[in-house]
């Protein structure tokens, strides 16, 4: 949490785009997920010069905090493009805290909301670290350089190391930015991080710590944090057991990419000893994948493994599930390679391009109006922790299969991605919807 704090503590110097009145959106991301946002407005002040506002919320609780997080901040500058006024606020449950702060003549006046005066001499090279622009970086020179920053949040003056990484390419929401890549260090605090920045006006594009990771977004990104449940509640799937898929049954899914068919997706269910096993088969425009999971009755996952191959690769993967711990072993072409994650609660398995995984985790889901359902996943294909958010929104029918059937209509966020399920009165998934791809179920 403190990471966040002083990432947004302060929104300092651009001297090219403070005359541009804007609203920039930013994403916070922690343990992988989705948790909160940042909203930045520039504006002007009566007499013209630049006044920046902040808003940052953090959904601490998605990620077992005890409170969500929230973060207001005003910022005055002068003729010159100087900052010289901050007001901050912050809350967190009962904890809530601000400060306003006068910079002038080299010393930082700081007068607590919660009572206290103190005075921080300024070293003259002092600089701002600011969100979104950190505008001494922009001339960089040499490969390592030490800067004194003020944070009017820590009420400190600490030495930051930045390092000259590269250069990388980077996309948000379809636009394409040169990014210059640094790596951060705080001397005082031990805190690191790596910062992308897009050097010609010194925006920072995106952050990564331990911590989180922040990157820039749109102004979406505030109804996806804002329309998370603030009353999770985290369910346990029925039994396989008692699933709505039948045993030694073959179902077939065929996929529609922009209204044209490109391929399917077969799977079957059935059942050995103590576990369940599925076995599915995708073929889309030139993607070959086998994959055979196995799962126990209470739906944990107990092994995932792939084979697929696409033009000249040739790839494997398989995932097996302990108590505490995941354990993943790639293959391409002969290049191999192992990974491990640890496990510390509840997790179902998932993988992007297999439908009998989706349609298990879906048909699970309780059919009654509104009811919202939220499972953690481990994202086999990728090897990330997500959060998959269904809300049923009701009844609906749709024309499915040359006739008008009556289904329930799911929305889905699954992590940054909005998917659309429409299921039977028994909870089976008959359409998918993700982007222009439609994924539909096929008759017997």
């Amino acid at each position: 949490m403190r990471h966040i704090i002083f990432v947004f503590a302060c929104l300092g110097l651009l001297f090219a785009n403070w005359g541009k009145e804007q609203k920039i959106y930013y994403a916070i991301e922690m343990k992988e997920q989705l948790v909160g946002y940042a909203a930045i407005e520039i504006a002007k002040d009566p007499q013209g010069n630049p006044l920046c506002k902040s808003s940052v919320y953090a959904r601490m609780t998605l990620i077992g905090g005890f409170a969500d997080y929230k973060h207001e901040e005003k910022i005055k500058f002068s003729a010159e493009y100087k900052p010289y006024f901050f007001d901050n606020n912050f809350e967190q449950g009962t904890t809530k805290g601000g400060a306003i702060t006068y910079v002038t003549e080299g010393r930082a006046r700081v007068i607590a909301k919660s009572g206290g005066l103190k005075t921080i001499k300024l070293p003259p090279q002092i600089q701002f670290e600011v969100y979104p622009y950190y505008n001494f970086l922009r001339n960089f020179a040499g490969k390592k350089r030490d800067y004194p920053i003020y944070s009017d949040l820590l009420k400190k003056v600490q030495t930051v190391s930045y390092e000259k990484l590269g250069t990388e390419r980077l996309n948000f929401y379809g636009k394409s930015y040169n990014a210059t890549v640094f790596s951060r260090s705080n001397q005082d605090s031990g805190e690191r991080e790596k910062l992308w920045m897009d050097i010609s006006n010194g925006q920072v594009l995106k952050s990564k710590s331990t911590a989180s990771t922040i990157y820039l977004a749109n102004s979406s990104v505030v109804d996806q944090v804002e329309s998370i449940p603030k009353n999770i509640k985290y369910v346990s799937l029925k039994s396989l057991s008692s699933s709505v898929m039948k045993i030694d049954t073959v179902y077939k899914y065929r996929y529609l990419y922009n209204g044209k068919d490109i391929g399917s997706d077969l799977f079957s269910f059935r059942k050995d000893e103590q576990m369940y096993s599925f076995d599915a088969k995708l073929n889309l425009q030139g993607l070959n994948t086998t994959t055979k999971w196995k799962l126990a009755d209470s739906v944990l996952p107990n092994m995932y493994s792939l084979k697929g191959s696409d033009k000249d690769t040739q790839y494997s993967q398989t995932c097996k599930f302990s108590e505490d711990e995941i354990v993943q072993k790639f293959a391409k072409n002969a290049r191999k390679s192992t990974q491990k994650k640890k496990l510390e609660s509840k997790t179902y398995l998932y993988a992007t391009s297999n439908m009998g995984l989706f349609c298990t985790l879906i048909s699970s889901i309780p059919l009654a109006k509104d009811n919202v359902a939220i499972l953690k996943l481990f994202n086999a294909t990728t090897g990330k922790f997500l959060l998959m958010k269904c809300k049923v929104v009701g009844e609906e029918k749709i024309f499915y299969n040359n006739r008008q059937v009556k289904t329930w209509k799911i929305d889905i966020l699954l992590g940054r991605e909005v998917v659309y399920a429409w299921v039977n009165s028994a909870g089976m998934v008959l359409r998918k919807e993700q982007g222009n791809m439609i994924v539909e179920l096929l008759d017997d």
